[in-house]
């Protein structure tokens, strides 16, 4: 990863082909060294060119356990995930709901 490139209120003249990705995953514990209780991966994206980091759109700042969340300035996802062994899975996934718009929405 590069350092973050100071945003100058101008778009980049790259075209952002080639992009680079870091995941870090967390074992979440409750107290230092008890059981895990959890997980989450933390994914930044950048172009791989230029360095210029991109940002995560539609995601609320801060920190949950139950939802992914995004970093102050946008350019972290952290989000909770587990194994697919466990028993929980596919909880809260049962259908699925789309909303579409025509024209200026009310």
């Amino acid at each position: 990863m590069t350092d973050t490139p100071e945003p100058t209120g101008q778009q980049s003249k790259c075209v952002h082909m080639d992009f680079g990705v870091h995941a870090d995953v967390a074992r979440l514990t409750e107290v230092n060294g008890g059981p895990v209780v959890g997980y989450s991966v933390d994914v930044k994206v950048e172009c791989a060119d230029c360095g210029e980091p991109f940002c995560w759109r539609g995601v609320p700042l801060g920190v949950s356990q139950l939802a992914p969340t995004v970093s102050v300035d946008g350019t972290v996802l952290t989000a909770p995930i587990h194994p697919m062994s466990d028993p929980t899975t596919g909880i809260g996934l049962i259908g699925f709901r789309v909303t579409t718009y025509e024209g200026e929405a009310s």
